[in-house]
């Protein structure tokens, strides 16, 4: 349920580590218990625009507003899936499939995608960004939409999809990190979201 350094390097050998991470608390499991798994209920596809193009819709929201706080951050998760059946049916052989069908199967984890933004050219990172007091609330540790408006505001400055109308809001990850220079820790959270 939880990784400090020397458990996430022995994990994940090809993963990048900030410096001053500290510690990580995987809340998918309480997000997610076996009696209320994840369901893919309904087919969700996202079409990625070249960066030349310009947006159908115009952008307003702010990513970096001047009293961006770096002590929360919001990330954001967004699947993109097939339909439960259609899953089935590119993931496994049935009994009414014809032979070239079957030469085609897919492993769902191809099947299955997550967007995320690239930092650089070969860095991936999560969707999301900073709390910011004065457009997504006062305090983040007592009420938690305030993290939610975070990443709904960073989600559309970064990739104009609009996350408002979203009803439930699942966290998965808690982590911490030391700053060298703020005597506070920065606490990320990744949210799931679930319509």
């Amino acid at each position: 349920s939880s990784c400090d350094l020397m458990e996430l390097r022995r994990r994940y050998q090809s993963l990048y580590i900030p410096s001053d991470f500290f510690n990580a608390v995987f809340t998918w499991v309480d997000a997610f218990p076996l009696t209320r798994p994840f369901l893919f209920s309904n087919a969700c596809n996202f079409h990625i625009l070249h960066k030349e193009v310009d947006p159908p819709v115009k952008n307003a929201a702010v990513l970096d507003p001047p009293d961006v706080n770096h002590t929360y951050s919001a990330k954001v998760m967004l699947l993109a899936n097939p339909s439960l059946e259609e899953l089935y049916h590119k993931s496994c052989a049935l009994a009414e499939d014809p032979q070239e069908v079957r030469d085609s199967f897919q492993h769902p984890a191809r099947l299955i995608k997550f967007l995320v933004g690239m930092r650089g050219k070969d860095e991936a990172m999560a969707i999301g960004g900073h709390w910011s007091p004065s457009l997504d609330g006062a305090d983040p540790e007592k009420d938690p939409s305030v993290l939610i408006k975070t990443a709904i505001r960073c989600c559309r400055a970064l990739t104009g999809i609009d996350l408002s109308l979203c009803t439930q809001w699942r966290k998965r990850k808690r982590t911490t990190r030391n700053l060298k220079m703020s005597p506070f820790p920065l606490t990320g959270l990744n949210l799931t979201r679930n319509q």
